[in-house]
């Protein structure tokens, strides 16, 4: 009895954590440069019930021992596996500023593994030094001449050098 509700539950909190993940993309669809996150749900393993009793069976050492019989499989509920951004080319608006650069995901190959073709990504310098990665081509310049992101990372080029 109280394994249905476990199961009910696990249930229960993979629907809630996918109702957070469709509401944070609705939240950010307008955000430059966001990417969407999708769910993979995968189910525990089932479980083969057994059951006990009935006839029993004399061993070789002359024992007595219950038979089991078979009752069918069971499932044991539901997980959320990832969540995986969908790194699918977005739309693109035309900003008339110098500094907007925007990112095309055509003829890049196609992974052999995932079935998925790449993408490209900007690499960008945060204050502590540490690289990172975005999509959001909303670029400014700073007092010296770099090109930076809105909140004051710095672009890199192929050298990983400020541009």
């Amino acid at each position: 009895m109280l394994r249905g509700f476990y199961t009910a539950a696990s249930g229960m909190l993979a629907q809630q954590r996918r109702t957070e993940l469709l509401t944070n993309n609705m939240s950010n669809a307008n955000t430059t440069g966001y990417k969407a996150d999708q769910l993979s749900v995968r189910s525990f393993p089932e479980m083969l019930i057994s059951s006990m009793g009935g006839e029993t069976v004399l061993t070789e050492s002359k024992l007595s021992m219950s038979r089991f019989h078979q009752v069918g499989g069971l499932s044991t509920g539901v997980y959320v596996q990832e969540a995986n951004p969908l790194f699918t080319q977005g739309t693109l608006e035309e900003t008339q500023l110098d500094t907007d650069i925007s990112l095309v995901d055509e003829n890049l190959p196609i992974n052999e593994e995932t079935g998925r073709q790449g993408s490209v990504f900007f690499t960008v310098q945060d204050g502590d030094g540490a690289i990172r990665y975005t999509r959001n081509g909303s670029f400014t310049l700073d007092g010296q001449g770099y090109l930076t992101t809105p909140s004051g990372d710095y672009v890199l080029n192929e050298s990983n050098e400020k541009i």
